[in-house]
C-alpha cells in the first residue's frame, strides 16, 4: 500500500463548499447525544420551576437545520447514482408521515416527530453521499464517541455525586408540597421518588433506556477498535500496548456508564452485538466474499428472534422477566390499535391515547410508545411505514455487510488540524447554543468548560487519532467495520424491546453510524467535477422535490411551531409578573389570538386552561368572578379537545370544570354536562379506577338530587368497575387506591343498597 498521502484525499482536496456542509450535518448530528429533546413540554407541576432546557421548537430548528443542509448535499450529489430500493423507501416514508398525520388525533405532535423521522434518515444518506474522504468518515465516528464518553462521564457522576443532592433538594420539596396541601403519596409523585431511589442514570438525556442503548452502540464501536489496533502490524509492540490501553479505557466508561443506567435490555443488546461483532472479524474475509448470503443470514437471525419472542408470548400469554411482561402488555394494545388505524397508522407520538384505550387492568404504566421498532411504525405510520423502515435499515445493514471488501484498502488521509477543530466547535455551539444551558447564572459556564467540553474534546481526540490508526491496514479496519455493523445490530435488538431510535438523540447516532458505515465503501479520490457543471438537469430536477420539502417542513412544522412557543413562554412569563388577578384574567382573556399561531396544536389552549381552572379556586372570589374563570376554562379546554378528540386527559380537565361549575351554580343541567364528560373520560381510559370512582360520584351526586335510578345504576358499576381493576393490582404499585379512597367508594355503596333500580 502507498504511503502517499494525495491531496485529492486530504482535507484541502474537499470542496470548501462540501467541507462545511460536512461540518454542519457532523455538528448537528453529533451535539443532539448531548442535549435532552423531546417533541412535547414534559413539566410536572409538582417540581419547582427550572430556568433553561429544552422546548419542541429546539427539535425544530435543529431539524430545520439538517433538512436544509442534507436538501443542499443531494442536490450536489445526486449523480452518485441513488440506490433504487434506498430512494423507495424515502418515498414511502414521506408518504406515510403525510397519510398518518390526517388521521392523527394530535397533529401536531404527529408532523413534527414525523417530519423528524424523515429529516433524520434523509440527513444519513446526505452524509454518506458526501463523504468521499476517509479522513470525514474518522471525524464522524470520533464525534459519536466523543458524545458517548461524555455522556457515560455524566451518568457516573449521577451516581457519585448529583442523585444525593438531588434527592435531598426533593425532600425538602416534598414538605413544601405537602404544608400547602398537596397530596405527596399521589401515584405521579410516587413513581417520580422511585426513580430518584432508583439511581438509574441518565447523562445528558430524558431517560435511562436511551442512554444505554447509545452507550451500548459507542461500546460496541469502541471494541472494534480495540481489536483493530491489536491487529494492526507494523507498529511497535509498546506503542500498540499503549493504544490499545486507550481503546479499552473508552470501552470501560461506556460499560460503566451503560450499566449505570440500569438498562438491562441494553447489556443484552450488547452482548448479543458483541457475539456478531467477533463473528464478522474474524471471518471478514469470508463475509466480503459473500456479503449477499451473510446479510441473508443476518435477518434470518433476527426474524428469527422476533418470531420466538412472539411464539412464546402467544403461547404463555405473557414474557419471561417482569420487564418483558410489560412490554408484552404495550404489544397487545398496539395489535388493538393497528385495527383502528390499519392503513393509515394513528400519527407519530400518538400512541398513548390508543394504550389508554386498550391497555389490561393489570397495567399501570401509561407510556407514549409500543417499546418495538417494527410495531410502532406499523401502528403509527401504517403499512407504508413499515415497509420504508425496512427498506431504509435493510438497505443500511446490507451495504455495510459489503464495506468489509474496501476496509483498508484506500490510501492513507488525513483530515488536517483546521477540519479537526472545525467539527469540535461546530459540536459544542451546537450544545451550548440548543442546550438551554443558563451561562448568565456564576459557575455554569466553568462547569459546562470542565464536564461538557472537556470530556468531550479530550475523548474526540483521542478517538480520532485511534480510528484514522486502524482504518490503515485492510486487517484492522475490518474490525472498525464489524465495530460498526455491530453498534447497529445492538440498536435494532435493542429496539425490539426499546424506542430509543423513535428518540431525537437516539436517532441521530444511529443516523450518523449508519452514515459511516454506508460511506465506508466509498475508496475512491475525491473528484472536484462531481460537483460542479455535471448533470445540471439532473440535479434541477431532484432541486425541485428538495425545494417543496424544505417549503413543506417551513409552512407545516416549522413556523406554528416557533411562533407558538414564543407566545405560550410569553404568555407564561407575563402571567407570573401579573400583580393582581384582575391584570392575569386579562392576559389570559386576550391569549385568545394566541390560538391563532398554530391551528393544530392542543398545548397552547390546555395550557391556558388549566390556568384559567387553577385561577378558578384562588382565595376569595365572588361567584360571578369564579363563573368568569370557570367559564373562561371551559372554553380553553374546548378549543383544546377540538384539536385533539382522543384525548383523555383534556376530557378529564373539561368533567372536572363542568363538577365545579355545577358545585358553584347549583345548576343541574352542569351537572349532567359533567356526568357526560367523565362517561366519556371513562370510555376513553376504561382501566383507570379513579376516573370511574369520579363518574360514579358525579352518578351519586344526580342520583341524590333525582332520585332517578339509570344515574344510581351506572355509580354502582363505575365503582364496581374501579374496585374490580385495583383488586387486580399489586399492593406497591403505586396507582393502586388508597385507604381513604376505598373508604368513600364503599360509603357510597352502602348508600346505594337503597335505590330502586327497577
Amino acid at each position: 500500500m502507498s504511503t502517499r498521502v494525495d491531496e485529492t484525499n486530504t482535507a484541502r482536496g474537499v470542496p470548501i463548499f462540501d467541507r462545511l456542509l460536512f461540518v454542519i450535518l457532523t455538528a448537528v448530528l453529533c451535539a443532539r447525544p448531548l442535549i435532552s429533546e423531546s417533541f412535547e413540554h414534559a413539566a410536572s407541576s409538582f417540581l419547582p420551576d427550572t430556568p433553561g432546557g429544552t422546548t419542541p421548537a429546539t427539535t425544530v430548528w435543529l431539524d430545520g437545520i439538517l433538512l436544509v443542509t442534507a436538501a443542499v448535499v443531494w442536490i450536489r450529489h445526486w449523480q452518485r447514482g441513488p440506490r433504487v430500493l434506498a430512494i423507495i423507501g424515502f418515498i414511502l416514508l414521506l408518504s406515510a408521515i403525510i397519510v398518518s398525520v390526517s388521521a392523527a388525533g394530535n397533529k401536531r405532535l404527529a408532523a413534527n416527530a414525523g417530519a423528524h423521522l424523515f429529516v433524520l434518515a434523509l440527513s444519513a444518506g446526505a452524509l454518506a453521499r458526501l463523504m468521499r474522504a476517509r479522513w470525514m468518515v474518522h471525524l464522524l465516528i470520533a464525534a459519536v464517541l466523543a458524545a458517548g464518553i461524555t455522556n457515560a462521564a455524566k451518568c457516573i457522576n449521577q451516581r457519585v455525586e448529583e442523585f444525593d443532592s438531588t434527592f435531598e433538594a426533593w425532600q425538602e420539596q416534598k414538605a413544601v408540597l405537602a404544608a400547602n396541601g398537596v397530596d405527596v403519596d399521589a401515584p405521579m409523585i410516587v413513581n417520580y421518588e422511585r426513580r430518584l431511589r432508583s439511581g438509574e442514570t441518565f447523562g445528558y438525556l430524558f431517560h435511562p433506556n436511551v442512554t444505554g442503548s447509545y452507550l451500548a452502540m459507542c461500546l460496541l464501536v469502541a471494541t472494534g477498535v480495540f481489536v483493530g489496533v491489536l491487529r494492526k502490524s507494523g507498529v511497535k509492540p509498546d506503542q500498540r500496548a499503549a493504544a490499545a490501553l486507550v481503546a479499552a479505557l473508552l470501552m470501560l466508561i461506556s460499560t460503566v456508564g451503560m450499566w449505570l443506567t440500569g438498562s438491562m435490555g441494553a447489556a443484552v443488546a450488547a452482548i448479543i452485538a458483541g457475539v456478531l461483532l467477533l463473528v464478522l472479524g474474524l471471518a471478514r474475509r469470508r463475509v466480503a466474499g459473500h456479503a449477499r448470503g451473510v446479510c441473508i443470514l443476518l435477518v434470518s437471525a433476527y426474524v428469527g428472534i422476533i418470531a420466538i419472542g412472539a411464539g412464546y408470548g402467544m403461547l404463555k400469554g405473557t414474557l419471561p422477566h417482569v420487564s418483558l411482561a410489560f412490554r408484552w402488555q404495550y404489544w397487545q394494545a398496539a395489535a388493538q390499535a393497528v385495527t383502528d388505524a390499519p392503513l393509515t397508522g394513528i400519527g407519530r407520538e400518538n400512541f398513548r391515547a390508543a394504550y389508554l384505550l386498550y391497555k389490561s387492568p393489570e397495567s399501570t404504566e401509561e407510556i407514549n410508545n409500543p417499546h418495538n421498532l417494527w410495531l410502532t411504525l406499523l401502528v403509527e405510520l401504517g403499512p407504508l411505514g413499515l415497509i420504508a423502515g425496512m427498506l431504509l435499515i435493510g438497505t443500511v445493514i446490507c451495504r455495510a455487510v459489503r464495506g468489509f471488501d474496501q476496509a483498508g484498502r484506500s490510501p492513507p488521509t488525513r483530515s488536517g488540524i483546521g477540519i479537526l477543530v472545525a467539527v469540535a466547535a461546530g459540536v459544542l455551539l451546537v450544545q451550548a447554543v440548543f442546550s438551554g444551558e443558563q451561562f448568565g447564572t456564576p459557575g455554569i459556564l466553568l462547569l459546562w468548560s470542565v464536564y461538557v467540553a472537556g470530556v468531550w474534546v479530550l475523548a474526540f481526540v483521542i478517538a480520532h487519532s485511534l480510528i484514522a490508526q486502524v482504518d490503515e491496514h485492510p486487517d484492522a479496519a475490518g474490525w472498525l467495520v464489524a465495530g460498526l455493523i455491530a453498534a447497529l445490530a445492538a440498536a435494532l435488538v435493542h429496539n425490539l424491546i426499546g424506542f430509543s431510535l423513535f428518540t431525537p438523540a437516539g436517532l441521530a447516532v444511529f443516523a450518523a453510524l449508519s452514515a459511516s458505515a454506508l460511506a465506508i465503501r466509498s475508496t475512491k479520490p475525491w473528484e472536484r467535477e462531481t460537483t460542479i457543471g455535471k448533470n445540471a438537469a439532473a440535479r434541477g430536477i431532484i432541486a425541485v422535490p428538495a425545494v417543496l420539502a424544505i417549503a413543506g417542513y417551513v409552512w407545516f412544522v416549522a413556523t406554528p411551531t416557533i411562533r407558538g412557543e414564543a407566545m405560550l413562554e410569553r404568555i407564561e412569563r407575563e402571567l407570573k409578573e401579573a400583580p393582581e388577578l384582575d391584570e392575569a384574567y386579562r392576559l389570559l382573556h386576550q391569549a385568545t389570538d394566541a390560538l391563532q399561531c398554530d391551528h393544530w396544536n392542543p398545548e397552547l389552549p390546555l395550557w391556558l386552561a388549566e390556568n384559567a381552572f387553577h385561577l378558578s379556586h384562588y382565595g376569595e372570589l365572588s361567584e360571578n368572578t369564579r363563573a368568569e374563570w370557570l367559564d373562561m376554562a371551559d372554553r380553553y379546554a374546548l378549543e383544546a379537545s377540538r384539536r385533539n378528540t382522543a384525548s383523555f386527559s383534556l376530557t378529564q380537565l373539561r368533567a372536572r370544570i363542568a363538577r365545579s361549575d355545577a358545585a358553584m351554580s347549583g345548576e343541574q343541567a352542569r351537572l349532567l354536562d359533567a356526568n357526560t364528560l367523565w362517561e366519556a373520560a371513562v370510555s376513553l381510559y376504561p382501566t383507570n379506577p379513579r376516573t370511574h370512582i369520579s363518574a360514579g360520584n358525579v352518578q351519586f351526586q344526580v342520583w341524590k338530587q333525582t332520585g332517578q335510578s339509570a344515574f344510581a345504576r351506572r355509580s354502582v358499576m363505575n365503582y364496581r368497575a374501579a374496585l374490580a381493576i385495583d383488586a387486580m393490582r399489586k399492593p406497591e404499585v403505586a396507582a393502586k387506591l388508597r385507604p381513604m379512597e376505598l373508604e368513600a367508594v364503599h360509603r357510597h355503596l352502602d348508600e346505594l343498597r337503597t335505590a330502586d333500580f327497577d
